[in-house]
């Protein structure tokens, strides 16, 4: 485990899958969810060259078809520290034996993590090693401890996200039975244009919330009792999920450039909602950023 600090912040960054796994304030309030093997074992994966599933866990990809798994490739396979600092890690990943069956291409990903004065920057760099376009989509899964540490007093119902820009108040379903998000199937999730309150009821039955044309560059978790909060920076994203999974202590709002197969798409990966086509030579960088407020 790498561990970073500053004055006022400390992190721990595991190599495997370049996960974040603690990000503590100088009291020892934590805002990372530890992980729980009887429920979400994880704390704040990667995700690429997919994000969640394909159909049936399978992708066409230059005429031919591949398995892909759920959330890609990256997430479980061990990174490389290439640059150390008290307070910034970088690590990287690219193609190995173990990508190139799944997804045929040469790839850089490079995660460079800093703390902030009260939280942690993350950039996430795609680098295209090839002589041709390369297709991927890209996602951020934080698990954040919700209630915070600080504000113990507080219950999951009393959070509320909130969003600097209008977004769409309806959201897409996702289709358990045929595992895929039926595009066109909506529910008002939003209670007005820039505010969702969180609702264990709501994650029960549907599972996550999705915003599938995120207009929004900022995103608070706030603790309307206490007014404690979190935000949340993102750049060169374009869809939002939102996630909880058996009445967990925990929230993930998770910045994606793609989402599960749509029911309007094939099985193709250039054809997916939202997909980056990175041209040869070149480099794309997604940002977020988490910070106490």
């Amino acid at each position: 485990m790498i561990t970073l600090k500053n004055d006022n912040m400390t992190a721990q960054i595991s190599p495997t899958g370049a996960e974040l796994k603690s990000l503590r304030d100088n009291c020892g309030n934590e805002m990372i969810w530890p992980g729980d093997p009887n429920g979400w074992e994880r704390s704040s994966p990667l995700l690429f060259p997919i994000v969640s599933n394909t159909r049936n866990k399978k992708l066409i990809i230059k005429g031919r078809e591949y398995e892909m798994p759920n959330h890609g490739l990256v997430r479980g396979l061990p990174w490389k520290m290439e640059h150390f600092a008290t307070d910034q890690v970088v690590f990287s990943v690219c193609e190995n034996e173990e990508t190139l069956p799944h997804y045929p291409y040469r790839f850089s990903l490079k995660a460079a993590y800093t703390l902030l004065s009260k939280g942690i920057r993350l950039e996430l760099t795609v680098s295209n090693p090839n002589d041709e376009p390369m297709p991927y989509c890209i996602g951020t899964h934080p698990g954040l401890k919700v209630p915070f540490d600080s504000s113990k007093d507080s219950d999951f119902s009393d959070y509320s996200l909130l969003f600097d820009q209008p977004e769409r108040r309806d959201c897409p379903l996702y289709n358990f039975e045929e595992r895929q998000i039926d595009i066109d199937n909506r529910e008002v999730f939003l209670s007005d244009s820039q505010t969702f309150h969180l609702d264990h009821n709501i994650f029960n039955r549907v599972d996550s919330v999705i915003l599938d044309d995120l207009r929004s560059r900022k995103v608070t978790l706030r603790d309307n009792k206490t007014g404690e909060a979190v935000k949340f920076r993102f750049q060169n994203f374009g869809d939002l999920c939102i996630w909880n999974m058996m009445n967990a202590k925990f929230l993930c709002v998770e910045a994606w450039q793609g989402l599960s197969v749509l029911n309007t798409e094939d099985n193709t990966l250039e054809h997916k909602h939202n997909v980056v086509i990175l041209a040869p030579g070149t480099s794309r960088t997604h940002l977020l950023e988490i910070e106490k407020v």
